[in-house]
């Protein structure tokens, strides 16, 4: 009696299978999905208006971006890089400029400030 190999059907539970989406456009290498993890930030309707015009021109203009989680992400990555380079961040000084008038002695003053930006700190503080 002789034995014969079956040939393995795929398990699919097995970490090392194929990404459809990958595989479907041609791209064959195996990559890893980052692990992430949900958030929740609130923006004012205007900057969020802004956003998705912004998101739905991309789309329009055919430029690789996923979806607006991955948008999200490279704007905050970009910012973030920015802000590393301390004293030559653009951003950096944008907000030392907006923000320069806030007196952060006092933290109540502070969070009133920010809700009405524009007005200067009338918190006394001392020294």
């Amino acid at each position: 009696m002789t034995a014969f190999k079956q040939s393995k059907s795929p398990d699919f539970f097995e970490d090392h299978v194929l990404d459809p989406m990958a595989t479907a456009s041609g791209n064959r290498g195996v990559r890893k999905p980052i692990p992430k993890k949900k958030v929740g930030f609130y923006l004012s309707e205007a900057l969020l208006e802004r956003f998705n015009r912004r998101f739905h021109q991309m789309k329009l203009d055919r430029m690789p971006i996923e979806n607006k989680s991955a948008f999200v992400e490279m704007a905050l990555s970009y910012a973030l890089d920015d802000l590393e380079k301390g004293k030559e961040s653009q951003l950096g000084a944008f907000l030392k400029n907006k923000f320069s008038f806030l007196c952060v002695r006092n933290l109540s003053c502070f969070q009133k400030e920010l809700k009405m930006i524009g007005d200067p700190c009338h918190c006394k503080t001392s020294g």
